[in-house]
């Protein structure tokens, strides 16, 4: 393997979790919007 597909291959890697990282924190993010958007509604 040379240094040029191992560069890609860890460029890959970095992108996968990356993306995983975004959709981990989306999730944790999500109960929070719903609490903020019931808060809304009853403050209406």
């Amino acid at each position: 393997m040379d240094r040029v597909e191992r560069a890609a291959d860890a460029a890959e890697t970095v992108a996968t979790l990356a993306e995983l990282g975004v959709l981990f924190l989306r999730v944790l993010t999500l109960p929070f919007r719903a609490l903020a958007a019931l808060l809304r509604m009853i403050a209406d």
